[in-house]
């Protein structure tokens, strides 16, 4: 009875010991998990910046002027003359 006992005991404990290294990389893999989250949420915030800057009308005129493009005048035309209607 004793010998079961003892087998018993030692089969529990060795249970225990693996669910608490199992629990341990979990825990590892969550630590990665959330450290790669903050990574894109930092990353995402960048590019959210760089795209309020590009897309500003500053930044568009700023990079328009480096091109040497020049704003736009309207040139209107004269109407075509209206056939006169003859009575």
């Amino acid at each position: 009875m004793l010998k079961i006992l003892i087998i018993i005991n030692i089969f529990l404990l060795s249970s225990q010991l693996w669910l608490s290294f199992a629990w341990a990389s979990e825990g590892t893999k969550i630590s990665q998990a959330l450290i790669t989250s903050q990574e894109l949420a930092n990353q995402n915030q960048i590019l959210k910046e760089k795209i309020y800057t590009s897309s500003s009308i500053s930044y568009i005129y700023e990079q328009a002027l480096a091109q040497h493009l020049t704003t736009a005048t309207p040139k209107f035309l004269a109407p075509l003359p209206v056939a006169a209607a003859r009575p």
